[in-house]
């Protein structure tokens, strides 16, 4: 049943998502993003323009979405009714408890959240992540970071959102549009993990009454980027993760009951994505 659902859901969601959202997408996963970053901050350098970029993060989003929400939103975003009916079958009366050393609590109804784990997850958070985003507006905006006559002020993955404006006051209303719009849809923004990173002169931010940590690095979909787009870094940080994942077959690789061929096989395997992860320039 969710496999069908799933290959139904898919042409719909290459449909409706736009360029700028990512995750469980053909061609469009974290090294697509990495590189989509990397290159726009390249091009606003190039161009002698300031750039303010906002990485936003939510406190326990997959685990936050409202269901009676969740299927407003569906319907809104265009997904058919049979389908929602489908999917609102299957977390209708959902019920678990919890287990500790002593005993187990009652029984209770689960009435936020996508399933962990669950192949549907992440297609129904996208979806779920979309419809705020366009709520706020944003992509309708002028403002944004303006790269060969096209205005980008947005890249999205799954929950992972990052936006960006030519200003500060940009950045700022775009910011409190997405926090709004957010709490809307019953998400919250985690304010001490989210921050802002700039080529520009401030040295404060602040949305509301919340102050927003202003960073010159910071680990973007498991790949380092700063201010400077210097790789150096993050070249020297991949390299120690290559050799923590060579060290931990040290024995396997010493073994000789172990083929050379699956030596071999293995560590193309283990080692060399975590070695070359993000560099697809």
């Amino acid at each position: 049943m969710l496999n069908i659902i799933q290959r139904r859901l898919e042409p719909f969601l290459e449909r409706e998502m736009p360029v700028t959202r990512a995750g469980f997408r053909k061609g469009r996963g974290t090294r697509a993003q990495i590189a989509n970053l990397r290159w726009l901050m390249e091009k606003a350098r190039e161009y002698q323009e300031e750039f303010y970029l906002c990485f936003i993060d939510y406190n326990k989003a997959l685990d936050c979405v409202d269901h009676e929400k969740f299927w407003f939103v569906l319907l809104e975003m265009g997904v058919s009714k049979h389908l929602i009916i489908l999917m609102k079958n299957l977390y209708t009366n959902q019920q678990a408890l919890v287990k500790t050393e002593y005993e187990n609590t009652g029984w209770f109804n689960i009435e936020k959240g996508v399933r962990q784990g669950g192949i549907l997850s992440p297609y129904l958070f996208n979806l779920y992540a979309e419809h705020i985003m366009r709520k706020t507006g944003i992509d309708e905006v002028a403002g944004g970071i303006k790269i060969g006559g096209r205005n980008i002020n947005n890249l999205c993955y799954v929950d992972d959102t990052t936006i960006m404006a030519e200003t500060a006051d940009g950045l700022q209303y775009f910011l409190w549009m997405v926090k709004e719009e957010s709490a809307a849809a019953g998400l919250k923004l985690n304010m001490k993990k989210t921050f802002v990173m700039t080529n520009g002169p401030i040295q404060e931010f602040h949305i509301d009454n919340d102050q927003v940590e202003i960073v010159e690095e910071l680990i973007f979909l498991g790949s380092s980027i700063n201010i400077d787009d210097n790789c150096s870094n993050d070249i020297k940080r991949r390299l120690l993760m290559g050799r923590k994942a060579m060290v931990s077959l040290d024995k396997l690789i010493r073994s000789k009951d172990v083929r050379l061929a699956t030596k071999i096989r293995i560590t193309k395997t283990m080692v060399f994505p975590v070695t070359t992860y993000g560099w697809e320039r």
